[in-house]
């Protein structure tokens, strides 16, 4: 059960507002992820708000699971231009599947 966040104090009309309640739901999601998949944000997350894909695997692999390194497919999306697409193939005992995302192309 993941402890109820109190919404941060911002000074009204700043434009904080919104970033603010963000990162209190980002923190939220990331305390979810970590309560249902027993670990702590440290184990996770860079900067204790996000989820770091490259931690998610990590641990994936430190309890057993396959994953395999990223691979950059060969056609890459148009639609997502100055992002590039990733695939990453994960085996679970007898079920595997493959996991896309994508990463900001420099």
């Amino acid at each position: 059960m993941s402890a109820v966040l109190a919404p941060p104090r911002v000074p009204l009309g700043t434009g904080e507002l919104h970033q603010a309640l963000t990162t209190m739901r980002d923190r939220e999601a990331l305390s979810q992820f970590c309560s249902a998949h027993v670990c702590t944000p440290a184990d996770v997350s860079e900067d204790g708000t996000h989820l770091h894909l490259p931690s998610v695997l990590q641990l994936m692999r430190s309890r057993g699971y396959e994953v395999s390194a990223p691979i950059k497919p060969q056609h890459q999306p148009k639609a997502r231009q100055g992002l590039t697409a990733w695939v990453v193939h994960i085996r679970i005992g007898r079920v595997e599947f493959d996991l896309g995302f994508y990463t900001p192309s420099h």
